[in-house]
C-alpha cells in the first residue's frame, strides 16, 4: 500500500543558520529545535532544497497545529525559524565553534559575522580559509 500522506513544504531561514547550526551542534540539532519550538510530530523532518532548506510536515502538523497555523505557516515559518535560530546562535562562544572543520559550516559561521578576526588564531584551519576567502569576496 502507498503512503497516502500529504506533505507541505514549508521555507525555512537562510542556509547558513542552518548550516552553522549542524556544524556546532550536530545534524540532527535543526530538526530538534523546530520540533521543540513549534512542538511538530515526530514525521516532520528537514531537507535541503534547490534554494535553500525547508521544513516537511504532514498534514495533521500543517492544518492542525496551533503553532503553524494554516494560513500564516508559509508566510510566518521562516521568519520565525530566522529568530529560533538567531537566537540559538547568539547563545554560542568561540569553544563552541573553533574546532569547525567543514567547508560548509566554517564558510556559514564567518558569513554570519559569528567568527571576528581576532578569534582566527584559536579556530581551525576550515574557518580561517573560509574567513580569508570571505575577505577576498571569494
Amino acid at each position: 500500500m502507498a503512503d497516502e500522506t500529504e506533505w507541505q513544504y514549508l521555507y525555512l531561514c537562510k542556509p547558513e543558520l542552518i548550516e552553522a547550526a549542524i556544524a556546532v551542534r550536530g545534524k540532527g540539532f535543526p530538526l530538534d529545535l523546530l520540533r521543540s519550538h513549534f512542538q511538530l510530530r515526530p514525521s516532520a523532518h528537514v531537507i535541503r532544497g534547490e534554494e535553500g532548506y525547508l521544513l516537511v510536515v504532514d498534514e495533521n502538523d500543517r492544518n492542525e497545529n496551533p503553532r503553524l497555523g494554516k494560513v500564516e505557516a508559509v508566510k510566518c515559518t521562516s521568519v520565525e525559524a530566522d529568530h529560533i535560530f538567531t537566537q540559538e546562535i547568539s547563545t554560542w562562544s568561540l569553544k563552541d565553534y573553533q574546532g569547525i572543520e567543514t567547508i560548509q559550516g566554517a564558510t556559514a559561521l564567518v558569513k554570519l559575522g559569528i567568527v571576528k578576526r581576532e578569534d582566527l588564531q584559536h579556530c581551525s584551519g576550515a574557518i580561517r580559509d573560509a574567513f580569508v576567502s570571505g575577505d577576498l569576496g571569494l
